[in-house]
């Protein structure tokens, strides 16, 4: 959860014991590019991005994860492994570990998790006005079963970008 993330109402991280993953759809091309250098096999799974502001991860699959990764660096740390694959170039934003994981979970535990759009606003545009009650705050619960698909919009939560 991002430290500016403000959820408007109860939301459910994990239903069924399965985690439930955000999505959004903004895309960042380094992002990708570095999740390639990191972990060659592991390619965008899904039109959208995992890259929101808020996200369960499960240890075991992050531990999963990592195990990929350093056997692929020679036993390299992850972290160090992780570190290296970002192109100087964008240093700023040339990794999402949010990305990463959310298209890792996709590639090898689709049927262990839910997807499900939240409706978010950026605080920003709700102290404005911009996104009033009717956008905001109309919860639409999925009751999906199998393999992860998006499901209709849950809970809403607002985000303040810093």
């Amino acid at each position: 959860m991002d430290a500016g993330t403000i959820f408007l109402r109860p939301q459910p991280v994990v239903e069924d014991r399965r985690p439930v993953f955000n999505f959004g759809d903004g895309y960042h091309a380094p992002y990708f590019e570095h999740m390639t250098r990191l972990y060659p096999a592991l390619h965008r799974m899904f039109a959208y991005s995992g890259a929101t502001h808020c996200m369960m991860f499960r240890r075991t699959w992050l531990a999963e994860m990592h195990k990929e990764v350093e056997a692929l660096h020679a036993q390299l740390p992850f972290w160090k492994a992780y570190l290296q694959a970002i192109d100087p170039a964008h240093r700023e934003r040339g990794a999402s570990e949010e990305e990463l994981y959310f298209h890792f979970c996709l590639m090898f535990h689709a049927g262990d998790l839910i997807i499900r759009h939240l409706r978010w606003s950026d605080a920003a545009a709700a102290e404005e006005g911009k996104a009033g009650p009717a956008e905001l705050y109309q919860p639409e619960p999925s009751h999906a079963k199998g393999p992860a698909r998006p499901a209709a919009a849950g809970t809403a939560f607002i985000a303040r970008r810093v």
